[in-house]
């Protein structure tokens, strides 16, 4: 199981948000490109960023920022917030990124455009399945669809998708644990894997999403919990290595 840090940016900061809620900001540095640094130190797999204000707005906000991280770091960076075109997909790919985690524009185009993507850029990119009050939400998480999770799991499958980032909104930020019921209706639902956020808050989380490897979870990310040290990166990724071998 994968664990991967998240280093959320806004207004050039690297920040946390409670359930997506702009008013429930919290600022943990003034140097994404810093943390990003550290999340390498401490040995992480994959950084997962989202541009917010790229989230909000539409269109990205930071992408000299995410660029300069992109350039500076040597792991695999995905990269999410206010990728509406292909040519902001080429861009991030250019710019070294791992691969971009499409969102609001999966709604907001034809299925064929999408499958034309999905035909050019392959598993570069990826679903981002953000789940409000068991809707799918959009336009940084502030706008729900009638879309249910199943139908939209099913159309993803259908477009071509090969890889799911499933987010708790309700539990994103909240340091409460994550919906282990939900994951797993997810799993069951998505013949694709998956990589959850939302909720994390301790090792004990860890060890209750680790046993749905078998259903299909792929790997998790985390954020608050790493910025308030509830969870230590590096500690965290040396139990899960001693208990794979």
């Amino acid at each position: 199981m994968l664990i991967i840090p998240a280093i959320d940016i806004k207004d050039r900061q690297c920040v946390r948000l409670a359930q997506g809620r702009i008013e429930n900001l919290e600022v943990f540095s003034e140097d994404p490109c810093a943390i990003a640094h550290k999340w390498v130190k401490e040995g992480a797999p994959i950084i997962h960023i989202v541009d917010l204000d790229g989230a909000f707005q539409g269109r990205p906000g930071h992408k000299l920022i995410i660029k300069r991280i992109l350039e500076e770091v040597n792991i695999p960076v995905q990269v999410g917030g206010g990728i509406r075109d292909e040519n902001v997909i080429q861009e991030y790919l250019d710019y070294g990124a791992f691969r971009v985690i499409l969102g609001t524009f999966l709604l907001k185009q034809k299925p064929e455009k999408i499958k034309d993507i999905i035909r050019r850029f392959g598993n570069k990119v990826v679903a981002g399945v953000d789940v409000k009050n068991n809707h799918i939400a959009i336009q940084g998480w502030v706008k729900e669809v009638s879309q249910t999770i199943t139908q939209f799991i099913g159309y993803l499958v259908e477009l071509g998708f090969q890889r799911i980032i499933y987010t708790d909104i309700q539990r994103d930020g909240m340091m409460k644990g994550p919906n282990i019921a939900m994951i797993k209706e997810i799993l069951t639902k998505s013949p694709l894997p998956v990589i959850a956020s939302g909720g994390i808050s301790s090792i004990n989380d860890l060890h209750q999403l680790k046993e749905l490897e078998e259903l299909g979870l792929e790997g998790v990310i985390i954020g608050k919990a790493l910025y308030r040290g509830d969870i230590v990166l590096a500690d965290a990724l040396k139990i899960f290595s001693e208990e794979d071998e």
